[in-house]
């Protein structure tokens, strides 16, 4: 099938899908008309989101290379007919019933007051995603409609406060209670419940509540994974974190930049001898400053951002937010960006071994112009499923992460045990 026969096929899907909530009155988000439209951001004002005028895009595209890398999106997607299909039965159909807070277990718990605003007083991209998914239609009050069932109890608080070796034992008690007092758990061994994580934790224990939650049961974890962090992709997920960019700081970053961008490669290496790169192309941070502002800079007038092993401090989603094509370093298959199950993401990001380092500037310096451009564009498409807003939006960074575990009540490989065999 032809690029512009998947390009008209997906905005076709799409369009019927966003006529849904008008005709049968079920979910209304806000949503672009199709996925060409992702080009702008959300409007700034009443969803929170960052607009990026014309006169400030990072992409600085011209009329010729317009229609080419408009004609190119369909290859950020690993399908984007089953990406359109997929979405569209996860907006009409998935349903989540979270377990009610337990007594004695309440501090440990996410929480939600049902304020309108969620992006206060966050300790977590966790919390976040908690806030919103209990402010959204997505929530039943109906266990019986539920496809997958969200335990609140919040790994992070239970981190903070009894360190990762004490998490476990938490758990052990939390998932004896909604075992002994809800059915359940035991239909499917914990394979169709969830919970979120933004740190790791030691599972040492062999109690049977840990070993069935650590072999079964889905888990939501902030990207990059921390050290240690175990994880299975045949049933775990990952989400972007939460970090917000005003439309003034986007602004900024960019009206100073030169269009060409005249640094090849930038990377921040916190610890890095200073002399470890004498070549003015390329430009290594020691000495990463805590402004976030500054890096935004960075990134606006550079062409490739590495980030470089053992030090790994390249933010992702800020590099693409300004047309920064990351360039990541791996010895392993890389399990922590998000949403590997719909975006392509080797489309708008140079993975290389780690044994191509001392190669990198011929690397970069060989990708013909048009290629590099057609990454920087699907880069910067990409970025808009990566963006968390308030209220959501289709197609965003909560929407995603909803999609992603709706794929996954597929993974759940335990039968339903029957009354006789729940006996013996």
């Amino acid at each position: 099938m032809g690029l512009d026969r998947r390009v008209l096929l997906v905005a076709f899907l799409l369009l019927g899908l966003w006529m849904l909530p008008a005709v049968l009155g079920v979910r209304t988000l806000a949503a672009a008309d199709s996925l060409d439209e992702l080009d702008e951001f959300p409007g700034e004002g009443e969803d929170g989101g960052a607009t990026v005028g014309e006169d400030v895009s990072p992409l600085e595209i011209t009329e010729e290379e317009s229609a080419t890398l408009q004609a190119s999106l369909p290859k950020l997607y690993h399908s984007p007919e089953i990406f359109a299909l997929s979405y569209e039965d996860m907006w009409n159909r998935m349903q989540v019933w979270v377990y009610p807070s337990q007594e004695g277990s309440a501090r440990y718990e996410h929480k939600y007051d049902g304020a309108v605003e969620v992006t206060e007083e966050l300790s977590s991209t966790a919390d976040l995603l908690f806030r919103l998914l209990k402010r959204s239609d997505f929530v039943t009050e109906d266990p019986k409609r539920a496809q997958l069932f969200l335990m609140p109890v919040s790994v992070d608080a239970l981190w903070l406060d009894l360190g990762p070796a004490g998490v476990s034992e938490q758990f052990k008690r939390y998932v004896q209670r909604i075992r002994d007092e809800y059915p359940f758990w035991d239909r499917s061994l914990g394979a169709d419940h969830l919970y979120l994580s933004c740190h790791a934790f030691d599972r040492n224990s062999k109690h049977r509540n840990v070993l069935e939650m650590g072999k079964n049961t889905i888990q939501a974890a902030c990207a990059p994974l921390r050290h240690n962090q175990r994880f299975y992709p045949h049933k775990d997920i990952v989400f972007p974190q939460y970090k917000p960019v005003t439309p003034q700081q986007i602004r900024a970053a960019l009206a100073g930049r030169a269009s060409h961008r005249p640094t090849l490669a930038y990377f921040a290496a916190p610890g890095a001898q200073v002399g470890e790169s004498a070549d003015p192309e390329i430009e290594v941070e020691s000495d990463p400053s805590p402004h976030r502002s500054s890096v935004y800079e960075k990134l606006a007038r550079t062409k490739f951002c590495v980030s470089m092993p053992p030090h790994d401090a390249l933010d992702v989603v800020d590099a693409l937010r300004f047309g920064c094509v990351p360039v990541l370093f791996s010895k392993s298959v890389l399990h922590d960006l998000p949403f590997q199950g719909f975006l392509n993401w080797h489309a708008f990001v140079l993975v290389l071994d780690v044994a191509d380092l001392p190669n990198l500037k011929k690397i970069l310096t060989s990708m013909p112009p048009e290629t590099y451009r057609e990454m920087q564009y699907l880069g910067h498409q990409a970025s808009k499923h990566l963006e968390w807003n308030d209220p959501p939006v289709a197609y965003d960074a909560f929407h995603m992460t909803l999609l992603e575990l709706w794929m996954r009540r597929h993974s759940i490989k335990y039968a339903r045990r029957s009354a006789t065999s729940q006996s013996e």
